[in-house]
């Protein structure tokens, strides 16, 4: 079920997260009547065409594979039956049906039909969605982790998502479940999941209500949440030593969140909203020491922000995967207030502000994006607890087959919760160093990528690309020195050719350097998944679709 704005326009959004913002827009008056569309065509195409159908394999993997239903793809137009044609929102609906990350193709145009009349024509292929989840990473020292499960995109042509897995992390054995379920039983409600029983614990989180799903839906409300016991590990990392320090954590976190939307045009919005978070989190050192001190907490907050986003995309193709893929290159900028009362739980009554803003400078061949955001509670001891952040990212193509990135992060928190502190090495650049090698509350860390695709297909089924790389970087506490290293190699890149997610495996071959070890730099092998870039994203975040909402958690798992 969706709100309908005035025009009869109806608005989809179909992003990962809750948050994604696409423009939509109300037909102009005075256009002619004839620019009205009559009718909305949608064919759907099989994984592979008939071109490519002619072997056993793919066709038996187009006959096992359940089409996506029409009504998915007609509820994700911006454009129905009675509006008026536009292009801007014909282009903004191919965006939204390829964030759903669903079809491998997707084209939308109009045609006059023999009888005069004009039809909207949406053609789509589908993905392959089925898709093992079956993980390896090797990293220095020898460390393994490794992961084996089931992921599911379009379940049974619905656009539902579906996910489990087994894994085995550094620190934990886990069972992983997600589900992702949009407009349940044919209502404006979403429902999204996500399970981990842990070996040390679980966490069950969730997203329930009426999302914006465009610029023009007036309202929203979602209610998310965190249930958790489990246990958090807090490192210290030297050059020589690896200190861990044991917590057990027990929480419950619940976030209410209402906006309204101020004012919208096709590829602009402004929107008011305000939140309540009620949050009782316990940390409990399973080592007596006087001079570890987390207190238990119950406590509440409130929260009021004003959004305002200018919409603009980039679609490039072979950059962060095989397929093409949409680049955020507009403008977004969010201020807002947070409280912190003693009536609410807290020690003492306390504000800050919470600041986001994103711009892409888009050009030639590539783009560049900076993002800047910044959070804090001050009460009358001064800071009490916050983090900042800035994020450069910079991407060219010089051929088609040639995507190079750059990407410089910087950040520092303080009184973050144990096991917040920024951690370096092995899934997070410099990728050829140790898990846990570099730990702290504050971090600088670059990461220099090339890729050369050279092939799309492989026996139909996989591409490939080789890699150059250089990463440098660290992470330590306030009041110690900083503690950098980094590292230089080749590796290999491979993804499905049928999928659409843009991501792929890496297998990288890198000489360390740096991080004041002696004596141990040298050749290391790392095994793991590569890093998106682009549109201000943390390149580092697990993708939205397994980590439903939390994509960017402290370390838990």
């Amino acid at each position: 079920m969706r709100r309908h704005p005035a025009g009869g326009t109806v608005h989809r959004l179909a992003a990962a997260g809750l948050s994604s913002l696409l423009a939509a827009s109300v037909p102009q008056a005075g256009l002619a009547q004839d620019a009205r569309i009559d009718t909305v065509i949608i064919t759907v195409g099989d994984p592979f065409p008939a071109e490519q159908a002619q072997s056993f394999l793919p066709r038996a993997m187009n006959a096992l594979h359940l089409e996506t239903k029409p009504r998915v793809i007609r509820r994700e137009l911006l454009l129905r039956e009675g509006d008026f044609h536009d292009s801007t929102l014909a282009a903004e609906s191919v965006r939204i049906l390829r964030a759903m990350q669903i079809f491998k193709e997707v084209e939308i145009d109009s045609v006059r039909l023999d009888d005069g009349r004009l039809a909207l024509r949406v053609v789509t292929r589908d993905a392959w969605t089925t898709s093992p989840a079956i993980g390896l990473g090797v990293g220095a020292g020898g460390t393994v982790t490794y992961k084996l499960g089931l992921s599911e995109l379009n379940l049974l042509g619905t656009g539902t998502l579906a996910y489990a897995s087994y894994r085995k992390d550094v620190d934990r054995r886990a069972f992983e479940a997600a589900t992702k379920l949009d407009n349940l039983f044919g209502s404006a409600i979403n429902a999204d999941t996500y399970l981990q029983a842990l070996s040390d614990g679980f966490v069950i989180r969730w997203d329930v209500g009426d999302p914006f799903r465009a610029t023009t839906d007036p309202r929203a409300i979602v209610f998310g949440g965190e249930y958790a016991n489990q246990r958090i590990l807090q490192y210290r990392a030297t050059a020589t030593t690896l200190d861990t320090t044991v917590y057990d954590r027990d929480a419950f976190l619940g976030i209410a969140t209402a906006a309204f939307g101020i004012s919208s045009r096709p590829t602009e919005l402004l929107r008011l909203g305000g939140y309540l978070q009620v949050r009782q989190e316990r940390f409990v050192p399973r080592v007596r020491d006087s001079s570890i001190v987390v207190g238990d907490s119950v406590s509440a907050a409130l929260g009021v922000a004003m959004t305002w986003q200018r919409s603009r995309y980039l679609t490039l193709r072979r950059f962060n995967g095989l397929g093409s893929e949409d680049i955020d290159a507009g403008l977004y900028v969010s201020g807002g207030i947070v409280v912190a009362a003693e009536p609410l739980g807290y020690e003492r009554t306390g504000f800050g502000p919470d600041i986001t803003v994103r711009g892409t400078l888009p050009f030639t061949g590539g783009f560049a994006t900076l993002h800047a955001e910044g959070h804090g509670i001050f009460d009358g001891n001064g800071l009490d607890s916050g983090a900042v952040e800035v994020r450069l990212t910079g991407g060219y193509k010089f051929a088609e087959r040639h995507a190079t990135v750059i990407h410089v992060q910087a950040g520092a928190m303080e009184g973050q919760t144990p096991g917040a502190e920024y951690d370096l090495g092995f899934n997070v650049p410099p990728r050829s160093w140790a898990p846990h090698a570099f730990v702290g509350n504050r971090t600088v860390w670059g990461a220099l990528e090339h890729k050369w695709y050279v092939v799309d297909a492989l026996f139909g089924l996989f591409g490939a690309a080789i890699a150059g790389f250089v990463d440098y970087g660290g992470a330590w506490f306030k009041g110690e020195d900083a503690r950098f290293g980094g590292n230089v190699g080749i590796g290999l890149r491979m993804g499905s050719a049928l999928g659409a997610v843009a991501r792929t495996g890496r297998i990288d071959l890198g000489w360390r350097f740096g991080g004041g070890v002696t004596g141990d730099a040298g050749p290391v092998l790392s095994i793991g998944m590569g890093w998106v870039f682009g549109g201000g994203r943390d390149p580092t975040c697990e993708p939205a679709v397994y980590h439903v909402r939390y994509r960017c958690r402290p370390r838990e798992s």
